[in-house]
């Protein structure tokens, strides 16, 4: 080891850390998502985009779920951990999987209570409802 002097100190040390690139057991992505009156949907998510497309996914996958063009999803690109949703972390390719499985849970919740609201106005059972992307419609029967 060199000496010490007045402009250097000189010591040994050991750190330590654990990286794991897995998902932990615990992990989970969450996300927002507004019906809007114009038909347009709003969807935060916690998820950075690094050059691998996921705000373009985000809109396919929402867009898939909610039969409705895809230009009608819109995705909030800035994450604020005051306003965001809670996400595990951004890495590999898990931020496609593990959000877009959030976005079709949110949109799946959504259609069911568009179809539940739908029924009580129509006085009718659940299951005679259906949506089409833009409307609820009651199926006759």
């Amino acid at each position: 080891m060199p000496r010490e002097d007045d402009d250097y100190f000189y010591g040994c040390g050991l750190a330590a850390m654990m990286k794991s690139p897995k998902m932990s057991t615990n992990a989970a992505s969450t996300c927002y998502l507004q019906m809007n009156v114009d038909g347009s949907i709003f969807i935060n998510l916690s998820g950075i985009e690094m050059g691998q497309g996921v705000h373009t996914v985000f809109s396919q996958i929402a867009a898939e779920a909610m039969n409705i063009p895809a230009c009608k999803i819109n995705v909030y690109k800035d994450v604020d951990t005051q306003f965001s949703p809670w996400e595990w972390q951004t890495v590999a390719s898990m931020q496609t999987y593990r959000s877009g499985r959030a976005i079709q849970d949110a949109c799946r919740k959504a259609v069911e209570l568009l179809k539940y609201n739908a029924s009580l106005v129509f006085h009718s059972d659940v299951s005679h409802v259906d949506y089409d992307g833009q409307y609820c419609i009651h199926k006759l029967t």
